[in-house]
């Protein structure tokens, strides 16, 4: 055996390691190029399309997922080859590259899409605690939220004694940029009309306990106490809603989301692997 080589699986170690390398390192840089971005490419696709809404994103996510996973089982079988020794230099630049990359592309992925947690019944049945979200950060940049979105927004400038500072709250958005909104229970009613579009606020004020008003004892100022209660909402002022208004602390106690604070929508659930698709 040449001396100045690895044996053959040491270049799966290295595939395993930075996909590509150890063709890059056998003087196939250009082979090494393209298995590198067919396999992310695949990948951060997959992860992206569950931005698209229904079954749709679903099997297309898991497509070009199970393509990648394909590409990168290839990519390790054709990495058995010899390698040149690259001493201990060498090893640590391929973690490191490897780290860096990872690094980067998480954060372009995180750029459009993001995970979420739900720790509270305040969206059931929509959403149970338990339940991991992903939000899309796309689409607001390009048009304004609506009506009956799912959105994740910052508490960052809520001022409100029970509001966690500095977390995020998922919600649902009842009511838009300068419309006057009151809760008769069990109905939303939106510059004197009930809200019945689109169709999850008729399903909400069906239920047994429909949408409420903020009761019992509170120790700090509310915003929707009673029916006549109304909030004005400014030019770039949403207000923010659960599903399940008897357990829920949302606008009705601290009012209006400012639009910079909302920081995604909500697509689908993704784990629990049952309630995978939900929202």
């Amino acid at each position: 055996m040449d001396r100045k080589t690895y044996p053959k699986w040491t270049g799966v170690v290295l595939g395993f390691l930075l996909s590509g390398s150890a063709h890059y390192l056998s003087g196939q840089k250009a082979v090494a190029a393209r298995w590198y971005l067919a396999i992310t490419l695949a990948e951060i696709g997959g992860i992206t399309v569950l931005t698209l809404p229904g079954t749709a994103g679903l099997v297309l996510s898991g497509l070009l997922l199970s393509a990648g996973f394909v590409l990168w089982l290839a990519m390790l079988a054709k990495s058995c080859r010899p390698v040149p020794r690259i001493g201990v230099r060498g090893w640590a630049a391929v973690v490191l590259l490897n780290a860096l990359l990872c690094l980067g592309w998480e954060s372009a992925i995180r750029s459009v899409l993001r995970p979420f947690r739900i720790s509270s019944g305040a969206m059931a049945p929509a959403l149970l605690p338990g339940d991991r979200v992903m939000a899309e950060r796309l689409s607001y940049r390009l048009t304004s939220p609506r009506r009956g979105d799912v959105v994740v927004f910052s508490t960052r400038e809520l001022r409100y004694p029970y509001v966690q500072t500095n977390t995020f709250y998922v919600k649902r958005i009842a009511g838009l940029p300068g419309e006057t909104v009151q809760i008769v229970p069990p109905n939303l009613v939106v510059n004197g009309e009930i809200v019945r579009d689109p169709p999850i606020f008729a399903e909400i004020a069906a239920r047994s306990n429909g949408f409420q008003l903020v009761s019992g004892p509170i120790g700090a100022k509310v915003v929707l106490r009673h029916p006549a209660d109304e909030i004005v909402l400014g030019d770039n002022e949403y207000l923010t809603l659960g599903d399940n208004t008897a357990s829920s602390l949302d606008g009705r106690y601290y009012g209006p989301v400012a639009g910079d604070q909302i920081v995604g929508r909500v697509v689908r659930t993704y784990w629990p692997i049952a309630r995978i698709g939900q929202r």
